[in-house]
């Protein structure tokens, strides 16, 4: 064994000696922890030793990247030995056949081709495979998702082209393959490689078969919208995982938010936790309304976010409430689109022209009603407390937390259960597919004039519902019961609820001890 600067003669060794001792050679080593258990720093610095003597890397890091590219090798080595052994069978059983088909001729050429290492696609054609992948991707991407800047690719002449990767968000993780003859895209879970801190996002394979172009990338949004792959990720341990709900989103927030806020203002994490503005947001729409769902920064999230808690919630609207469900509901919207174009997912939120957009007295609905006319009376109030939320926030995103967290922390607050059924997230034209298809296979019937264009028709217009009017809003919002049959509308329909992503976590070391953080938040 090749013993490195403060190894063990022996692993018994390790037994013999102090906690002191233990954690004086545990510097030098990439251990995830000093202040583990002696048994556990134990065992920590023996799966160290047994990696050098693997020759393996020892950096936990460098580790997980070797098994990742020990997995692909196999993967690749695997995938040529099938090729191999498809070609012979090809050309055993094409010399059975009749030696004058065409089918004998053309299946002959393919099968020596695959035997001479004919040469695959130029690399200006992996460049346009990579680059057709990061487009239909792109969806995935405005939803916080680190796209690839490259990727592991693959070849053979049964199936072409192949690119594979990782998405990755706040330590959740999916896995992502391209094949480019067959046009199918996967999306799916982490089978490969784990690492300690990182969760799968999926529990099955989605499969998509873009169209070309654009129509392939909205293909892609659909379907990884309706899988809440585009929303905040929801969470919950599950009863046999060491680590509680709690415990995973507090390290979370302390990791992503916190840090980061530390980071930009440079205060104590006591006081910005302290803050007189801050603290009743994390505790109601964090920890309460929020719980479970984590700090990703997701710009649509992020609009909703700011809708619902600087213009619908601690203001005057609601005290002002407008005489029906569907206007409120068609105010609501238009305050989520004032709000979208003013995020970046890099400079964060333009608050000056924020506060001007929702209290503007010009600011109109989709049909050219002015919001302000329809408050009458109550407009100044409602303009006043807007305005007052609005600058609290701006003070807190300049002085306390930096626009990164506010932008994570506005990304919760528009996962929460005030806003779940809301217009804006990317799981809005799932959830009217459910209920506009759920409605049709009870008998009751749609909507004029939907009811003669067909439910596809429906669902494509209520992706905007500014393109419905006020009864087709209404019945989509609560569905009216028809005979025998009853269906739910936005309002009570199981595909409005959140998908919560069950987790399973026996460790938490590889986040370090932090529980003092935690516990604070």
């Amino acid at each position: 064994m090749v013993m490195m600067a403060g190894m063990a003669d022996t692993p018994d060794a390790y037994e013999q000696m102090s906690l002191a001792r233990l954690r004086q050679i545990a510097e030098k080593r990439p251990v995830r922890n000093l202040y583990l258990r002696k048994a556990e720093l134990i065992d920590e610095l023996r799966t160290l030793d047994q990696r050098v003597a693997n020759g393996e890397p020892e950096d936990h890091v460098a580790h997980a990247s070797w098994k990742v590219d020990r997995s692909i090798e196999k993967f690749r080595e695997h995938s040529l030995q099938e090729g191999l052994d498809e070609a012979e069978r090809r050309i055993r059983d094409l010399l059975e056949r009749p030696q004058h088909s065409a089918s004998f001729q053309a299946g002959v050429r393919a099968a020596i081709a695959v035997m001479r290492w004919k040469e695959g696609p130029s690399d200006e054609d992996w460049g346009s495979y990579v680059d057709r992948l990061a487009d239909l991707l792109s969806p995935l991407a405005w939803a916080g998702w680190e796209i690839p800047e490259s990727y592991d690719s693959d070849f053979d002449f049964e199936h072409g082209p192949f690119l594979f990767g990782f998405l990755t968000r706040t330590n959740m993780v999916i896995t992502v393959g391209y094949e480019v003859n067959g046009n199918r895209l996967t999306l799916g879970p982490d089978e490969a490689v784990s690492f300690d801190s990182d969760l799968d996002m999926l529990d099955d394979v989605l499969e998509i078969h873009p169209s070309p172009g654009g129509e392939g990338r909205a293909e892609v949004e659909a379907i990884a919208g309706a899988h809440g792959l585009l929303d905040p990720t929801r969470l919950k341990a599950a009863e046999t995982s060491d680590v509680s709900t709690e415990k995973l989103l507090g390290q979370l927030y302390s990791e992503f938010v916190f840090a980061s806020a530390q980071r930009s203002s440079g205060l104590p994490i006591e006081t910005i936790l302290d803050d007189a503005s801050l603290k009743p947001y994390l505790g109601l729409a964090c920890f309460t309304a929020g719980h479970g769902v984590v700090p990703d920064l997701v710009p649509s999230a992020v609009a909703l976010g700011i809708a619902t808690w600087c213009w619908r919630n601690n203001t005057a609207v609601e005290a002002h409430h407008l005489p029906s469900d569907v206007l409120m509901a068609r105010v609501n919207i238009a305050a989520t689109k004032a709000v979208q174009d003013l995020i970046d997912p890099y400079e964060g939120v333009d608050w000056e022209a924020v506060e001007q957009a929702l209290t503007s007295e010009t600011w109109q609905l989709a049909d050219g009603r002015r919001i302000s006319a329809l408050f009458g009376d109550g407009w100044n109030e409602v303009k006043r407390t807007v305005r007052d939320q609005v600058r609290s926030w701006r003070r807190l995103d300049e002085e306390v937390l930096g626009p990164e967290a506010t932008m994570r922390l506005f990304s919760v607050g528009g996962a929460t259960s005030y806003s779940d059924r809301w217009w804006g997230q990317g799981r809005w034209t799932g959830i009217c597919r459910r209920v506009i298809l759920d409605a049709q296979t009870a008998g009751i019937p749609l909507p004029s004039p939907f009811d003669e264009q067909g439910a596809e028709s429906f669902i494509d217009a209520a992706a905007d519902p500014d393109n419905l009017t006020d009864a087709v809003l209404d019945w989509l919002i609560e569905v009216p019961p028809h005979g025998t049959a009853e269906s739910d509308g936005l309002r009570f329909h199981q595909a409005a609820r959140p998908i919560v992503r069950e987790f399973e976590l026996f460790e938490f070391t590889s986040w370090g001890d932090s529980e003092d953080d935690i516990e604070q938040t």
